[in-house]
């Protein structure tokens, strides 16, 4: 499983499998060239990976998700997660907004919002940071905002060693989920009101 900021409710897996799902697929497609499978991702994953090597990166991520250990993404992978998340997400708002709550695997969702759902579960999105306003910060400012190893190259777009995109098995001690967030048809997340 991957080791999101907070544990995943049914949903929220759901959700991961599928965007993840039909990103391999069109990765895989040997029906479209390399252009065309490429168009469908953000221009910043074009940049950093070929299709092969984008690929692989998403079969890892699929296979990591579904395992029964965890695995901590690195900056680059949370990349390829947020733009994979983001586009699925607004597809199915799309399709909802037309035709009502839609099955997204085993469960059926209204609108999701990205950016709650990006607040519940991603550490940070330090890797969209502007690269100009990134590289013009010293080194002060970047340790008070402890930005992790791998920020510099997912935030300049430069092609990942292997080493970037081997993700740290984690434990799972402290590992908590938030409660009610998925109710069948509504929108998701449902926070709660304090």
């Amino acid at each position: 499983m991957l080791r999101f900021a907070a544990r995943p409710d049914k949903a929220f897996r759901e959700i991961v499998t599928e965007c993840l799902a039909i990103a391999l697929d069109i990765l895989v497609n040997e029906d479209q060239s390399d252009d065309e499978a490429m168009s469908c991702f953000d221009q910043r994953l074009a940049a950093m990976f070929t299709r092969a090597e984008l690929a692989r990166a998403v079969k890892r991520l699929s296979e990591a998700h579904e395992a029964k250990v965890l695995y901590m993404p690195t900056e680059y992978h949370w990349l390829i997660l947020a733009d994979l998340l983001e586009t699925g997400i607004e597809l199915h708002n799309q399709a909802a907004d037309a035709f009502g709550p839609r099955r997204v695997g085993s469960v059926l969702l209204g609108e999701i919002d990205f950016d709650v759902v990006a607040d519940i579960y991603f550490w940070d999105t330090d890797f969209l940071i502007d690269a100009k306003a990134f590289n013009t910060m010293d080194a002060e400012a970047k340790r008070q905002m402890e930005f992790s190893e791998g920020v510099f190259g997912a935030v300049n777009r430069l092609k990942p060693h292997p080493a970037d995109l081997e993700m740290a098995l984690w434990p799972t001690d402290g590992w908590q989920s938030e409660k009610g967030l998925y109710r069948k048809g509504r929108s998701y997340p449902q926070r709660q009101q304090s």
